[in-house]
């Protein structure tokens, strides 16, 4: 875990300094579909801690910002997915529990 951060950051940090583009891009934040709730948190606490300890250039606090927001997105979406799941099976089980009185 602890090297992929750092090879996260490092990645973060080049893309800054060796840019003349655009900050805010598609690139700059990689598909999450394959990132579980749990890790998707975890980042987010990582990116919390880092942008709090203020050591981090402006640029370098605006990619953490859009990898953050883009983090909570995913994990509202994932709760949003579950709940929909337990409302399917609570209406489930209601109607299986009434056929059977």
């Amino acid at each position: 875990m602890a090297k992929s951060k750092q090879e996260a950051d490092l990645k973060i940090h080049q893309k800054v300094e060796n840019s003349d583009e655009p900050l805010f891009q598609a690139e700059t934040c990689p598909d999450l579909t394959n990132v579980s709730l749990e890790e998707a948190l975890k980042q987010l606490d990582t990116i919390m801690d880092q942008m709090e300890q203020g050591d981090t250039s402006l640029e370098e606090s605006f990619l953490l910002y859009q990898r953050g927001m883009s983090l909570v997105k995913h994990c509202s979406n994932s709760i949003d997915r579950v709940e929909k799941q337990l409302r399917i099976l609570e209406e489930n089980g209601v109607s299986e529990a009434a056929c059977l009185k």
